[in-house]
């Protein structure tokens, strides 16, 4: 289950659930942690659409005041899916990444290509931590591994850490300044040092999409939405915004919230002053004045492999397509940074959209694509454009 005020950690690369082994059983010894559980977990499988889904496994731990939740991908095509398709999208989806790179392995084209997407999706806390086994013992090799990290992830050297997985996973005691456990230690602490606060969404301005309307005979209309962030009740004044349209009205009544599954978003029914046909599903319900419908915007986009869109239909520059975003589909352009790109199923890529109707939006907000209205792409927005 996705927390809220928690700080979501992802962690990517062969040997994550070994890394995420260790970080819990150190701080199982010094503050809170699900150290025992997580080895034996079955992987959880979040089903993002009716196509497309990943498994991955979570772990709770508590120190130095930060609450933490680590999200282990359970390999690189789980991992793609878990930051490009909204998965774990929104306003405060992952506090920061680890990507974990084993010494005899070096750089692979794999742990290059998530490197880019955790910045793309934008996640702006990212360590390294490279993986020595018994037998490396090589500084040259160590050292010519860190290099090639650090040009690989443009990270500082400050933010590459080293160390021996197996022997913190193997070491039987329980003293935080053992040998074995200080690689992993400093893991935890420069993370520590790099975490803010996690944003508490119940604080932000309100923003609620609508998926189905219900117009009443006495001048209001029953919504149904999910509350993305913010909070809603009974006498709030709010706008509706989307379309090209702004509605000024209050909420008359809202009925009680229900978690959506696994996401943040919550589920409610609310009851708002509006004359039949003035609100439609794909409109947002927002706080006054703080939000404005946009057409232009900017996306990581994964394109469905062709067992998920069960089809072979690729993505090319300046496509016509739909975007799915809030239950609605409007149409769009799609245009890539290369104009020659073909983006074919399983790969991932940055494009620009123009709506031809403006929708609210914010960043890390998720979408799909349709094309022949069959959907072949998922996405995040990463910008907004105007």
């Amino acid at each position: 289950m996705i927390q809220a005020n928690r700080h979501q950690i992802c962690v990517v690369g062969e040997k994550s659930n070994d890394l995420c082994t260790a970080i819990l059983k150190v701080v199982s010894t010094i503050g809170r942690a699900s150290a025992e559980l997580f080895p034996h977990q079955e992987p959880n499988t979040l089903a993002v659409s009716n196509q497309v889904s990943f498994q991955f496994t979570s772990g709770d731990y508590e120190t130095s005041g930060k609450r933490c939740t680590l999200i282990d991908a359970h390999g690189y095509t789980d991992a793609v899916k878990m930051l490009t398709t909204g998965a774990f999208a929104g306003v405060t989806a992952f506090s920061a990444a680890i990507l974990l790179f084993e010494v005899n392995e070096g750089v692979t084209p794999d742990l290059v290509h998530l490197s880019q997407l955790v910045r793309e999706v934008g996640i702006q806390t990212v360590l390294a931590f490279i993986d020595q086994p018994d037998k490396t013992e090589d500084p040259e090799l160590i050292e010519m591994c860190r290099m090639e990290v650090e040009e690989a992830t443009q990270l500082e050297s400050g933010q590459i850490l080293s160390g021996n997985l197996n022997q913190a996973v193997d070491y039987q005691g329980s003293d935080p300044n053992a040998f074995e456990w200080q690689p992993i230690v400093d893991l935890i602490t420069s993370l520590n040092s790099l975490l803010d606060d996690p944003v508490d969404l119940t604080n932000l301005p309100l923003f609620a999409p609508i998926y189905e309307v219900d117009d009443q005979e006495d001048g209001t209309s029953t919504l149904a939405c999910w509350i993305e962030q913010g909070r809603l009740s009974a006498g709030q004044p709010v706008d509706i915004v989307g379309l090209g349209d702004r509605i000024r009205t209050q909420c008359v009544s809202a009925g009680q919230s229900t978690r959506i599954g696994q996401s943040r978003s919550i589920a409610q029914t609310v009851c708002v002053d509006a004359e039949p046909g003035w609100i439609s599903p794909g409109l947002v319900i927002t706080t006054p004045k703080k939000t404005r419908a946009h057409p232009h915007f900017s996306a990581v986009i994964y394109a469905l492999t062709v067992e998920e869109a069960g089809l072979h239909l690729p993505l090319v520059s300046h496509d016509q397509v739909q975007v799915c975003l809030w239950s609605i589909d409007i149409e769009a352009n799609l245009a890539f940074e290369n104009p020659d790109k073909v983006l074919s199923p399983s790969e991932t890529a940055t494009a620009e959209i123009s709506m031809e109707a403006p929708l609210a939006m914010f960043v890390g907000a998720s979408f799909e694509v349709k094309k022949m209205e069959q959907i072949v792409a998922m996405g995040i927005v990463t910008q907004i454009l105007d």
